[in-house]
């Protein structure tokens, strides 16, 4: 291999890494522009996700995700109402945030190499989200009943799913054309 291949592989790296860490801080921004609404609240995160993942792929939409729940772990301040931890993370929301990284595989890989259209875009995202909000609500299920899952972690929020997935499905064909 020689030094200018070398060179460009690792000014590449650098720049993933970068941006990896660029979309965690906006998924963590998401977190603080919220809803709040008892036991999870309504925030701008799946509509990042989703965002991230449709416009830079499955890989990144991952990495990034992956990322922002490690910081999160690690103890830094980027869940909603600027809380960290691991007891976050394996407290009631905890379903929603470890969905991430899944929805945003499925996003991004069902986005790649497809024109986006709106009404394509609208429908992966609208299954994206719809997967986060199960298994939200199943893990959730665990702490305060089934049918209470349902109706306070799933229900309330398909209007605001629906809304998000009009969003993105103006956002991301117009991103890709520009």
């Amino acid at each position: 291999m020689n030094l200018l291949t070398h060179s460009n592989q690792m000014i590449k790296s650098i720049y993933y890494i970068f941006i990896t860490f660029l979309g965690s801080v906006l998924i963590a921004a998401s977190a603080q522009i919220q809803v709040p609404l008892w036991p999870v609240p309504v925030t701008l995160q799946t509509f990042t996700v989703l965002f991230l993942a449709m416009s830079l792929g499955w890989r990144l939409g991952l990495a990034m995700t992956l990322t922002y729940l490690a910081e999160g772990a690690m103890g830094l301040p980027v869940f909603f109402g600027f809380s960290a931890g691991i007891p976050h993370l394996l407290g009631p929301t905890g379903g929603y945030l470890f969905a991430f990284p899944l929805a945003a595989v499925l996003a991004g890989w069902l986005m790649q190499g497809s024109s986006p259209r709106p009404v394509r875009v609208f429908f992966v995202s609208m299954l994206s989200m719809t997967f986060i909000l199960v298994c939200g609500m199943l893990y959730l299920s665990l702490f305060i009943g089934f049918p209470k899952a349902y109706w306070l972690g799933m229900f309330p929020f398909f209007l605001d799913e629906i809304l998000k997935s009009v969003m993105l499905a103006f956002m991301i064909p117009y991103l890709k054309r520009a």
